[in-house]
């Protein structure tokens, strides 16, 4: 979809190896992403890290808490 001249790509929940691979982003949003499995949220977070260097992107992870040690409080308490 095209919006404005901003070009915004959807990817299902399990298609995490579909957002590397990208040069430029200029957001990357991740709604309810404490309710993924831990796997994907291992693999997410792998994904969408480089993309804070490379095109200096902002990177949004939002989300209700589901449950300890969900990414939420992961994030929360990573002290990198």
């Amino acid at each position: 979809m095209i919006l404005k001249y901003t070009r915004i790509l959807c990817f299902p929940t399990t298609a995490i190896k579909d957002l590397r691979g990208y040069f430029e982003a200029a957001y990357i949003w991740c709604d309810e992403s404490d309710y993924f499995p831990e796997s994907i949220q291992d693999e997410l977070i792998h994904a969408v890290s480089p993309y804070q260097t490379k095109s200096n992107c902002k990177i949004i992870l939002s989300s209700t808490s589901y449950k300890p040690n969900g990414l939420m409080q992961r994030i929360e308490q990573d002290n990198t």
